[in-house]
């Protein structure tokens, strides 16, 4: 016995076909957007966490031990003013 399927009429094929591919994009848009939202917030995260611990470790830092280009008064305004 030989089963037959339903195919719908070409119009509303086209027109359903138009209608998955419009939403595959939005889809699409939408994942392309949340992963740079979320690229975007780990970055600046690290940032806010890494900061204050830099400055920490400049303000402890013995004399000698900061980067040969800044000289002790270029950091000493900060430390003085996290330590008053």
């Amino acid at each position: 016995m030989k089963e037959t399927v339903h195919k719908p009429s070409d119009n509303g094929s086209k027109r359903y076909e138009r209608f998955v591919l419009t939403e595959y994009d939005s889809i699409a848009q939408a994942y392309f957007n949340t992963v740079n939202t979320i690229s975007t917030f780990f970055k600046h995260y690290l940032l806010i966490v890494s900061l204050p611990i830099s400055v920490l470790l400049l303000c402890s830092a013995p004399g000698n031990a900061r980067p040969s280009q800044m000289s002790s008064s270029d950091s000493d305004w900060l430390c003085r003013w996290l330590r008053p």
